[in-house]
């Protein structure tokens, strides 16, 4: 279920949420009770333990991934990968409203058959630092761009790159923003990630300025 207008920075909104989410789950389970066939006698075994958020804080990158990059397939030398785009809404459903129109709007970037979307290793680092990642949903995307990439497969994917990136770094002096990012692209396919791409480069890609 979706509980609509909490700020997942605030301890406050999370725990008013908690709460909401369990009340409506035992007015569901008494509505099937009442109105079920057969679920007269249902009891709820579990809620969920945490609450989910799909979207918080994002880092400031030396790239952003934008809903442009998807639309247009784009692939970087220093890509990894993701899926189709998946954002829920951020309000409840108003015929009109700028978040229904968003949200409607990303079918047209979803992938077609053979298609893929690309996320580059620079994603992960963090403007401005020299020796840092941060691997995840954190990544430096904007709302659509993010509604692709959060997903776990590809935190993974994300993850293994950043920890293959910190032992490069170790291994040659090497800094995250200064990385040769073609040797990391070559051994995350020794290590089997699957990144097809054909063009390669030692520097990252970064935003224009």
């Amino acid at each position: 279920m979706h509980i609509f207008g909490v700020d997942p920075l605030r301890a406050a909104d999370r725990t008013r949420a908690m709460i909401e989410g369990r009340r409506r789950s035992q007015e569901i389970v008494s509505y099937f009770r009442k109105h079920v066939k057969g679920c007269k006698k249902m009891e709820l075994a579990a809620t969920g333990a945490l609450l989910g958020v799909r979207e918080s804080r994002r880092i400031v990158g030396d790239y952003e991934l934008t809903g442009e990059d998807l639309h247009d397939r784009s692939e970087f030398p220093d890509t990894m990968y993701c899926k189709f785009v998946d954002i829920h809404l951020y309000e409840p459903r108003q015929p009109g409203s700028a978040t229904t129109g968003d949200a409607e709007k990303v079918t047209t970037v979803q992938p077609k058959r053979g298609e893929h979307f690309s996320i580059p290793y620079s994603v992960l680092v963090p403007r401005g630092w020299k020796n840092l990642w941060a691997a995840g949903r954190c990544l430096s995307a904007d709302v659509v761009a993010h509604g692709s990439a959060r997903c776990q497969p590809y935190c993974s994917m994300m993850g293994q790159a950043a920890g293959t990136a910190a032992a490069q770094c170790l291994r040659t002096g090497q800094t995250a923003c200064d990385l040769d990012t073609e040797a990391l692209i070559v051994t995350l396919r020794q290590a089997g990630a699957y990144l097809p791409q054909s063009k390669l480069s030692k520097r990252m890609t970064r935003n224009r300025a």
